[in-house]
């Protein structure tokens, strides 16, 4: 076991217990327009993924004051880290997240690895 898959592991165990047992479920958009134009030349496509909901374990923190600028942090935002260990998707900021019953947009995306192995992902969410 190498060195980021045992950090990955620690991760999703300090996520798991810490987590206080909170799940969230990712949405995954239901679909996307590709190659769309509106000409007489060209023929509108569109092309539609199947939604997909899954369940992470996760912690939820919230933005210390000194963080909070009113742009790209605003009041009210949420920093959301859930575990990679066996995660087979990034969420984007297509997808929304339920968290405790809420629907939360998903802001900012940033992927905490070194290297090609993702430890935790870390989420900014906004009501």
């Amino acid at each position: 076991m190498g060195f980021a898959t045992k950090l990955r592991t620690s991760a999703n165990a300090l996520i798991t217990k810490f987590g206080d047992g909170m799940a969230v479920t990712f949405s995954r958009a239901s679909g996307f327009y590709s190659g769309a134009t509106e000409d007489a030349n060209t023929s509108y496509t569109v092309s539609t993924m199947a939604p997909i909901e899954w369940t992470a374990p996760a912690v939820v923190v919230q933005y210390e004051e000194r963080e909070i600028d009113g742009s790209t942090v605003k009041r009210g935002d949420r920093r959301l880290l859930i575990s990679a260990e066996g995660l087979e998707y990034t969420p984007t900021t297509d997808d929304r997240v339920t968290i405790s019953g809420q629907e939360h947009a998903i802001v900012s995306v940033l992927p905490v690895q070194p290297g090609e192995t993702a430890i935790y992902i870390e989420l900014q969410v906004r009501r």
